[in-house]
């Protein structure tokens, strides 16, 4: 898929969620967004913890929609300890669950849109930065 598409991180989904507007520039060359599904379950998080919970949640099923959710299987799960191993032994050890996007990320060739450098430290991974 690589050369079409990005997959988002879970702060530059909220940015455009948010109307962000540099953000959605910095994006605008790429034909198809992308989610890995462990950032789907974060904003939703977000949304039920929200005063707004109903409409924020619409809105964030609303955006979902409009990307491709790019799940995990057999082989995500080897790529996923690929790469926890690969930063602990670098001693750059990062969030779980930014293990698995980094993971769906390189099992799909995909450069990833992120606000967060630790994704630096992720052998192969392509990060997009603003």
């Amino acid at each position: 898929m690589s050369g079409d598409g990005a997959a988002l991180d879970t702060n530059r989904t909220i940015a455009l969620l948010n109307g962000d507007a540099a953000v959605l520039r910095g994006l605008e060359k790429f034909a198809i967004m992308c989610l890995p599904v462990p950032v789907i379950g974060e904003p939703r998080f977000g949304g039920f913890n929200s005063a707004r919970a109903a409409g924020n949640l619409a809105a964030i099923e609303s955006f979902i929609a409009r990307c491709r959710v790019l799940v995990a299987d057999r082989q995500t799960a080897t790529t996923c300890s690929d790469v926890r191993h690969a930063v602990k032994i670098a001693g750059t050890p990062i969030p779980e669950n930014d293990v698995w996007i980094a993971a769906i990320c390189l099992q799909h060739g995909l450069p990833l849109a992120t606000d967060d450098r630790h994704f630096g430290c992720v052998p192969g991974l392509v990060v997009l930065e603003r």
